[in-house]
């Protein structure tokens, strides 16, 4: 796993690693994880297992701390220096009572204990339990990853309300191009300009279903009353209660100036402003097509200047 996280796997494609020399405990864990859905994979040996365990990533790890060769304890260190391993439970196999080695496995990065002989219906539960907390957590960390992209993102993020449309949140960035301090409870008509937008924006997602999108092209508004192009999508989520739409938009007013610019130097005279030949073409070329679809005719004026060349050449 590229990013550290656990295996994102539910019933049968679950997998649970068994490290145990003893052949017995390795059949029983197969026979009893099976019928929980588990993939069982089996090794007898820390070094098997660390040699093969980048091939499996399962989603929990059942390990014997007193194994001939790499005990447990070393194990469990060394499987989570591997790569996506960092966060998967290891729940360590112990036939004695040995506080200190307990101690040391937990230092290695141990998530829980079982003794041995096995309670195998107690330890199903904590197999569970280990998968469901690993799951929690994973789900914490990309939670945390993705609010840090948004709350770092250039781009206006915004999500709101599926039923009421208010806004429920509004990332750093749209804050501070709209020139706001906050926007949770406010209605989406605070930020989009004219009741036109506004009309078509609700209409737009209205027509949604979970997670298809539509591309809108707003005038914001900002606090202080200018206004400003965006555009971007909206998704529609049904992902989380309650459900909402998740906006993403992009100030656009840069761009509408570079195109004005381009325009204005492809088809205006730099030293004048008046249209240039370029212009000129372009309206001959709409005339003509427009007359020949009327059937009509169409006439062309042309002024002259006498002696116009000895200004032009002079400037």
């Amino acid at each position: 796993m590229s990013d550290g996280q656990p295996p994102d796997r539910k019933g049968p494609n679950r997998v649970l690693m068994v490290i145990d020399d003893d052949p017995g405990i390795q059949l029983l864990a197969e026979d009893v994880f099976s019928e929980e859905g588990f993939r069982v994979v089996t090794f007898s040996s820390g070094e098997e297992a660390l040699a093969g365990a980048a091939q499996v990533l399962p989603d929990v790890v059942l390990l014997d701390i007193m194994m001939p060769g790499i005990n447990g304890i070393e194990t469990c260190s060394r499987l989570k220096q591997i790569k996506g391993f960092e966060h998967i439970p290891v729940i360590m196999l112990t036939g004695r009572d040995d506080v200190e080695a307990v101690e040391r496995a937990y230092d290695a990065g141990a998530w829980d204990f079982t003794s041995k002989p096995i309670n195998w219906p107690i330890l199903k539960h904590r197999v569970a339990y280990g998968v469901r907390s690993a799951e929690a957590f994973a789900s914490e960390r990309r939670a945390a990853r993705l609010s840090k992209t948004l709350d770092s993102s250039s781009n206006e993020i915004f999500t709101f309300d599926a039923q009421t449309l208010k806004i429920l949140s509004a990332n750093p960035s749209a804050l501070d191009n709209l020139g706001y301090a906050d926007l949770v409870g406010h209605d989406p008509w605070t930020i989009i300009a004219d009741s036109d937008q506004q009309q078509h924006f609700e209409r737009a997602l209205r027509a949604l279903e979970d997670h298809q999108q539509v591309e809108l092209r707003l005038e914001m508004l900002r606090a202080d009353g200018s206004v400003y192009p965006a555009e971007g999508i909206i998704i529609f989520s049904a992902d989380e209660a309650p459900f909402s739409y998740v906006g993403i938009f992009q100030n656009v007013s840069e761009r509408h100036r570079t195109e004005k610019e381009l325009h204005r130097l492809a088809f205006f005279d730099e030293l004048t402003g008046l249209p240039n030949r370029r212009m000129f073409k372009e309206h001959v070329a709409r005339v003509l097509s427009a007359a020949t679809r009327q059937d009509s005719k169409c006439a062309l004026c042309v002024l002259d200047l006498d002696g116009f060349k000895q200004v032009n050449d002079a400037l």
